[in-house]
């Protein structure tokens, strides 16, 4: 409402929230880890998508774009199940939504980064593991956030594309 307010329309969200919370494995995960893992990864983007909805219906335009993960495709890289069922829920939710509103020139798609140099994989990824996920990588090198901001930028840009539903995964050739 406030950007509304302020320039007169919504164009364009980047529901960008997400983590891992923490790793752990299935049979010791707590009601709790689960509820917040999903809250910050799926709920969230419900919850932005669905405050973004109506102004850009009343526009009849506008450009949802959702940051997933490759670990929507891969289920995880240890202990992380809990995070890659929600991010796996967005590509659903992404393909569903953008049939939904699509007739109203509302378009929704997501990126799907993989393995990315940034604090995410500081805090949750031992220099080991951050290894062997570097050796499986085609290209030969851990994805930069730059990569992904190049991809939303240019989802961003297609404001009257034809590209919708869809999750742009940007993992080096990795998956």
């Amino acid at each position: 409402a406030r950007t509304c307010d302020a320039f007169g329309r919504l164009d364009i969200v980047f529901a960008n929230a997400g983590g891992l919370v923490e790793r752990c494995a299935i049979a010791d995960m707590s009601d709790r880890l689960w509820q917040r893992t999903m809250a910050l990864n799926l709920d969230s983007v419900f919850y932005t998508a669905r405050a973004a909805l109506p102004h850009m219906q009343r526009a009849r335009r506008g450009n949802i774009i959702i940051n997933a993960s490759v670990a929507a495709r891969t289920g995880g890289g240890g202990y992380s199940v809990h995070y890659a069922a929600a991010k796996g829920a967005l590509f659903t939710f992404v393909k569903g939504m953008a049939k939904e509103v699509a007739k109203e020139g509302i378009r929704v798609n997501a990126v799907g980064p993989g393995v990315t140099d940034t604090p995410f994989h500081e805090k949750y990824t031992e220099p080991a593991r951050m290894q062997e996920f570097w050796q499986s990588i085609p290209i030969g090198k851990l994805g930069e956030v730059e990569d992904i901001a190049r991809c939303v930028v240019w989802l961003a840009g297609e404001t009257d594309g034809f590209i919708t539903g869809e999750t742009i995964f940007i993992a080096g050739g990795g998956m």
